[in-house]
């Protein structure tokens, strides 16, 4: 159940973080918290969840920076097809 737990935990800090991720300093600072975060679960769960955290956190992450990259990619073709007089 620990186990479980880990992953939820890694996954909404992933699907944040990518959120967050704007600047070189924001990123840095980021990674500076996962691995924080990283160091208690490792203390309060045990070492081998460390691994299963950082590896839902990194899925979560690049998951979502893919979505808001498809976003944009969409809203940009939408606005330049409303620029245009029509819709494709």
């Amino acid at each position: 159940m620990t186990v479980l737990g880990t992953i939820g935990l890694g996954l909404v800090w992933g699907w944040l973080a990518g959120a967050w991720a704007v600047s070189p300093r924001v990123v840095i600072a980021l990674s500076a918290t996962t691995l924080l975060a990283a160091i208690e679960v490792g203390l309060l769960v045990g070492a081998r969840s460390v691994p299963v955290y950082l590896v839902a956190a990194a899925l979560a992450l690049v998951l979502r920076i893919a979505w808001l990259r498809e976003l944009r990619s969409r809203s940009d073709r939408s606005a330049l097809g409303s620029a245009r007089g029509g819709r494709r």
